[in-house]
């Protein structure tokens, strides 16, 4: 619903400035439930992969495009520098990133959440700067637009040497985007639940003293954070960095969303901070976002299901 307010927002907007702006909204919209015909492309393999994407998410990603479809703005001065998908030998480079976005970015989400705020459309790209023109400082990896899209680049061969460490930030980026989505659309941020944080800038490393949970776990959740970077040592946790705002909201979104009733109580009982702060996500995205978490980790936990309530007792 709220995916759909905010194209219909889009595509108003871009019919009002027509008079100022080149830019457009012109690419392969006509074939409606999917983004390339694999008959028409000779990529099969690559465009039925994106089709299943669009089906299960219901953004489209696209690889080949006009360089007016990646409309950065809403003005021609808006224009961002960047170098476009090498159609030959990129396959691989596509298929891997399409797959890192369905089994890895957008895991921590149920599929039918993510639906509802993933951008409307992924543009895959080589490489893009966040100028006007090329800056080495100015390379990203992940560009958000004003068009309720991203742009994701290294879908090259400069995909075979990204580490652990960036596929990582790669991802903290495509949830950031998704979550800015959300806030985009009420158009506030959860100022309660940012305000409700803890941590400055490393979270101490803690022993669970009872041994219920990782060391990781219960030094996240006695800082009052879900979940955040932990950096190891040769298997040894070394320390753990504070997340972001972004980051710290959207572990509470997940961990509500995908968490068995039994171990949310006993996260609650031992950590009551926890609860409050989950407590002030949960309501964030009730009333802003007209989103019940509850309900969708009824959906994704029917074994151990939260009362529809458990929120307002």
């Amino acid at each position: 619903m709220i995916k759909n307010i905010l194209y219909a927002w889009c595509i108003v907007m871009a019919v009002a400035i027509t008079a100022c702006s080149e830019d457009s909204l012109t690419s392969i919209d006509e074939l409606n439930s999917t983004i390339y015909d694999p008959e028409s492309t000779g990529n099969e393999a690559i465009d039925s992969q994106i089709n299943a994407f669009y089906k299960k998410y219901g953004s489209k990603i696209l690889y080949d495009f006009q360089s007016s479809d990646l409309y950065f703005g809403w003005s021609s001065s808006d224009v961002k520098w960047y170098v476009p998908v090498k159609q030959e030998g990129s396959e691989t480079y596509i298929k891997r990133m399409v797959s890192f976005l369905e089994d890895d970015a957008l895991n921590e989400y149920p599929p039918a959440f993510a639906k509802k705020f993933l951008p409307y459309r992924i543009f895959l790209v080589d490489s893009v700067c966040d100028n006007k023109e090329y800056l080495k400082s100015k390379l990203v990896k992940v560009l958000e637009l004003k068009t309720h899209g991203i742009v994701i680049s290294q879908v090259s061969k400069d995909m075979d040497a990204l580490t652990e460490s960036d596929w990582q930030a790669m991802k903290s980026s495509i949830n950031t985007a998704l979550l800015n989505s959300i806030y985009t659309a009420v158009g506030v941020e959860p100022t309660d639940f940012n305000a409700s944080s803890e941590v400055t800038f490393m979270i101490d490393l803690l022993e669970d003293p009872l041994g219920e949970f990782t060391d990781l776990e219960y030094s996240c959740y006695s800082a009052t954070v879900i979940n955040a970077n932990p950096i190891y040592v040769e298997d040894i946790l070394y320390y753990i960095m504070k997340p972001s705002n972004n980051e710290d909201f959207g572990h509470y979104v997940s961990f509500i969303m995908k968490t068995p009733k039994t171990k949310i109580d006993r996260v609650f009982e031992r950590f009551p901070k926890v609860k409050n702060r989950a407590t002030l996500a949960y309501k964030f995205m009730l009333e802003r976002a007209e989103t019940d978490l509850v309900e969708f980790q009824r959906n994704t936990c029917p074994d151990d299901p939260l009362p529809v309530d458990y929120f307002s007792r």
